[in-house]
């Protein structure tokens, strides 16, 4: 009985163990367009992508959900970076923008555009 017993707490614990393992399947409607930039957070927190749907999106890597949309950009974005406590996120676009967001709320803190001559 007992041999019985132990033989199936070890079957059982290689499917508990098995299902663990498993890889989650997680949906999210992600970018309508072409991605131009990525960019991780330093503590490898957050990723932000730039796409040219002209949006900027922030996905939250460890649950692989979409944390914040940021539109409005004038163009598509081409680079991103994370301030050093990454509660901004900055990009230029290619019509020579250049925003900063707050990622917390999604407002735009600053805007600039550069004037080619």
């Amino acid at each position: 009985m007992m041999r019985n017993l132990l033989t199936l707490f070890f079957l059982l614990s290689g499917f508990l163990l098995m299902a663990q393992d498993s890889p989650d399947v997680i949906l999210t409607t992600g970018h309508n367009d072409q991605v131009n930039a990525m960019r991780v957070t330093k503590d490898g927190r957050f990723l932000a992508s730039a796409s040219n749907d002209k949006q900027v999106k922030i996905w939250e890597l460890a649950t692989g959900m979409e944390y914040r949309t940021i539109s409005g950009t004038a163009g598509r974005a081409e680079q991103l970076a994370f301030s050093p406590d990454n509660i901004h996120l900055a990009a230029t676009t290619f019509n020579n923008e250049l925003l900063v967001w707050n990622v917390i709320s999604g407002e735009t803190v600053y805007t600039s555009t550069s004037q080619n001559t």
